[in-house]
């Protein structure tokens, strides 16, 4: 132990550590001095819960003291004392000092006698929902909160006794509670001037005017609606329906978007003073006119009748008659669909001029008397004796075959001879002739010795040869080179040379889908031996050989049914 000063009080058991010291008679030990202190024991303390690195503590051993030098978990430096079973921290503020937010750990905080008041320097400031009774002695301001919601507001007067008022802004949010469901029986709400209302207003009825003699004035805001803004009126369920339109040039519409000052779509009716009405529509195809009315109104029976350009005019009513006198004078200007109904079941004893070369549609001409039909087009039907002279188009043969009956007669064709079905004919050329087949169909038989040079039979499905007799000459085998180490039978290789050149391994597959009797070729004329691989197919050989056995190899493939294969030559 080091030099310094200790005494032990036997009478009151005080130990006194310290020079000059007073004895407390009250303390078991007592420190004394002027300058310097007691230094508590430093330790790391992991958690509050934990007594480490002290020994197992217990309720026995509250009231150790102990200075933690550690931030840990939920402990910080500072004092702490053992409390039953966990670290507590000594809080050295006192109240008169105490700033921040107090926290009730066991309950409500505040003044227990309720003969004691709080007297605040600034603003209450809950950080959840209070209750509270408010009386106030004087003009007092209560200022709420920018967000949350006042339940209740009541018995709201001012010390006068007269109705207190709300200054600032409210907001519509704030009252949804407090003024709500007004029938307009109480007391009035008094709103700004021209109010602004923002989204939607849901109202019964729109009354306007405090005077008889005042209008409604229905209108936009300054500055809104200068271009392209309508007013719309709309029906319905939710306003899914749009009845009427003003649009922003002064256009109504009902039923459309307006095009003229009244543009109504659909039909529109005219009431006369009692039960008479007159309905109006147009047409529901594409398509408008414009018609303007006369200035002035018709005399004695007037008729009224359009120019052109859609003007009506009041002109008097003709009154000639078609079957005797002024024959036809009010069909000026009449079509022949007007006529309809006049000119028919005309026998032809009369006579009715038309226009020079007139077009006939579908006529009926009858039977000539004189047999002859000339300067005719078209389909000239019933012609089955006679001379027929200058005819153009399809001449049909309604009793039968139409051409020469003598056989000693010729036809001159100055162009080709066309038929819409099959014909049969022999044809004898005394020159060269060129015989042009059509792209489609089928010619039957081709008789006799014929040399087609240059030509192409496609889709033969058999040529015919005399027995011991017909031959075919100078058909050369068309050879493909392969030059790939990986290639697949296509059925454009039936009956073709295949030439393999390639130096290295070839595989060569047979596919499905290739016709019976496919056959080709094979030649290996590389170094690359082939081997025939079936994909989908079956490759067989009589020695079960399925490669070309080196240089020049030469092999046979054939297929004598579907998807099956047989191959010979040289195989190994």
């Amino acid at each position: 132990m080091t030099s310094g000063t200790a005494i032990y009080n036997k009478n009151s058991g005080t130990v006194v550590i310290g020079p000059n010291a007073v004895i407390n008679v009250n303390a078991a030990l007592q420190f004394a001095a002027t300058d310097k202190g007691i230094l508590i024991p430093r330790v790391t303390l992991s958690s509050l819960s934990n007594s480490a690195p002290l020994q197992s503590l217990g309720v026995e051993d509250e009231g150790i003291l102990v200075y933690n030098i550690a931030t840990i978990a939920d402990v910080t430096p500072g004092f702490y004392y053992w409390d039953k079973s966990v670290w507590k921290a000594v809080d050295s503020a006192i109240a008169e000092n105490v700033t921040g937010i107090v926290a009730g750990a066991n309950g409500g905080t505040g003044v227990v006698n309720s003969g004691k008041t709080i007297t605040l320097g600034g603003n209450l400031t809950t950080t959840g929902a209070f209750t509270t009774n408010l009386t106030a002695t004087g003009n007092t301001a209560l200022t709420l909160p920018t967000t949350g919601t006042l339940a209740t507001l009541t018995d709201i007067t001012s010390a006068n006794g007269t109705n207190a008022n709300l200054t600032g802004p409210i907001t519509s949010i704030g009252n949804a509670t407090s003024v709500a469901s007004q029938t307009g029986t109480g007391t009035k709400f008094v709103m700004d001037t021209g109010p602004t209302f923002v989204n939607n207003i849901t109202t019964p009825s729109i009354i306007g005017g405090t005077a008889t003699t005042q209008s409604l004035v229905y209108k936009t805001t300054t500055g809104i609606g200068v271009a392209n803004a309508d007013h719309i009126f709309q029906v319905g369920n939710n306003g899914a329906t749009e009845a009427m339109r003003i649009a922003n040039n002064g256009n109504v519409g009902i039923g459309n978007a307006p095009n003229a000052k009244l543009d109504v779509k659909g039909t529109f009716r005219l009431t006369g003073a009692t039960s008479g009405g007159v309905n109006f529509a147009v047409l529901a195809a594409a398509g408008s006119s414009t018609y303007t009315w006369p200035s002035s109104s018709p005399a004695s029976s007037g008729v009224l009748q359009s120019n052109s350009t859609g003007t009506l005019s009041w002109v008097t009513a003709a009154t000639g008659n078609a079957l005797t006198t002024n024959p036809l004078s009010q069909f000026a200007t009449t079509t022949s669909a007007q006529l309809s109904g006049v000119l028919s079941d005309e026998t032809g004893t009369g006579s009715a001029v038309f226009s020079s070369s007139p077009t006939l549609v579908t006529p009926n001409l009858g039977t000539p008397s004189t047999l002859i039909g000339t300067n005719i087009t078209g389909t000239a039907t019933g012609l089955t004796a006679g001379t027929a002279t200058n005819v153009t188009g399809i001449v049909a043969g309604a009793n039968g075959g139409t051409g020469v009956v003598n056989s000693g007669k010729t036809i001159t064709l100055g162009g080709n001879l066309t038929t819409t079905g099959a014909f049969t004919t022999n044809l004898t050329a005394t020159g060269n002739t060129a015989l042009t087949l059509p792209a489609t169909g089928t010619l039957a038989t081709l008789v006799g010795t014929e040399t087609l040079t240059n030509k192409t039979l496609a889709n033969v499905t058999s040529i015919t040869g005399t027995s011991g007799a017909s031959t075919i000459a100078n058909f050369s085998t068309v050879v493909n080179s392969v030059a790939v180490t990986n290639y697949s039978l296509v059925q454009a290789d039936n009956g073709k040379m295949l030439n393999f050149t390639s130096a290295s391994p070839i595989t060569l597959t047979v596919p499905a889908g290739l016709s019976p009797g496919f056959n080709c070729l094979v030649v290996q004329y590389g170094t690359g031996v082939i081997t025939f691989a079936g994909s989908g197919t079956t490759v067989v050989n009589k020695n079960n050989f399925i490669k070309t056995n080196g240089l020049y190899a030469i092999v046979t493939i054939v297929s004598p049914v579907t998807n099956v294969f047989i191959t010979s030559g040289n195989m190994n």
